[in-house]
């Protein structure tokens, strides 16, 4: 009986000396995670997203698409702070695709409202390019505005002015007010341009 007691107290104490050894090991190299920018809820965000790919589809057809690096979201109010934007609004043909990105956005999916700004920069397919501090896009009327300065290049032209609606379903571009351009014409031979 005594030695079935002294070989239960030796296991009993190799297992706290193997335990406690564990234990010294794993604190030893301990370090707590690194804080991250999207782990900050100091912002007063309920929810803080990384990568995020959102698609908006009509009728089973994907209309546009939002990709952000990061984000941050209020519940209350419905809207998601993004950073480094990227947009793209298909069009019907394949090579029709209209991308806008920038630094920053804000989104609010009920309201079908999404406001870009810093380096916002649109372009297409066919190597235009609109480029303004701010620009907005309204869901529900498919179409990206701004009243501010716009810079508008592509093949053999440059233009200048303030205010834009761009009608994202049809395609159509219109700038508001003191409207500058400059053409090179040699650029528009036949097949070019």
């Amino acid at each position: 009986m005594k030695r079935a007691l002294k070989s239960r107290h030796i296991l009993l104490l190799l297992f706290l000396l193997l335990s406690l050894s564990l234990v010294l090991m794993v604190g030893r190299d301990y370090q707590p995670a690194p804080e991250t920018a999207s782990s900050d809820r100091s912002s007063g965000a309920d929810l803080t997203l990384d990568n995020i790919d959102y698609t908006e589809t009509r009728d089973g057809r994907a209309v546009w698409r939002l990709r952000a690096a990061s984000g941050s979201h209020d519940l209350a109010t419905g809207t998601t702070t993004l950073r480094q934007v990227d947009v793209v609004f298909f069009g019907k043909k394949p090579d029709s695709d209209i991308r806008l990105s920038a630094d920053t956005g804000t989104w609010n999916r009920q309201s079908g409202q999404l406001e870009a700004a810093g380096h916002v920069l649109a372009r297409d397919q066919r190597g235009y390019t609109v480029s303004s501090d701010r620009m907005f896009y309204d869901q529900n009327k498919r179409l990206v505005w701004t009243d501010g300065q716009v810079h508008m290049t592509g093949t053999g032209m440059e233009v200048r002015g303030r205010g834009l609606r761009l009608d994202v379903e049809a395609r159509r571009l219109k700038l508001l007010a003191d409207v500058w351009s400059r053409w090179q014409l040699d650029q528009f031979r036949e097949g070019q341009g």
